[in-house]
């Protein structure tokens, strides 16, 4: 057996340690359609976590996170958010100007 091994390849599916779990790159799902916030936002998941054809409101989220209708930081956060959504096509616009529904 003096055949040695000029190549090997490992191929890590995830690694754990102290409780932390770390995937590689390539295993990790991921559409390039949609752009993803730098920092994801209640807006953008809770939106994202609704089926695809819903109808929905400002006031349904508002109902789920009362902190931003109240704050005005938030409301700013909110409402770029919703343009990047808008122009990203993953909401469009409904028939009135807080009802928006899920495309993507």
């Amino acid at each position: 057996m003096n055949d040695e091994v000029e190549e090997l390849e490992v191929i890590v599916k995830k690694i754990r340690y102290k409780d932390i779990v770390w995937i590689p790159e390539s295993d990790v799902k991921f559409n390039s359609n949609i752009r993803h916030p730098g920092k994801q936002n209640y807006f953008f998941k809770w939106v994202m976590d609704l089926q695809v054809g819903t109808v929905f409101s400002l006031n349904d989220f508002y109902k789920v996170h009362p902190k931003h209708k109240r704050d005005k930081h938030c409301q700013e956060r909110l409402d770029k958010t919703i343009g990047d959504m808008i122009k990203d096509n993953i909401i469009g616009q409904w028939h009135k100007r807080d009802e928006f529904r899920r495309l993507k």
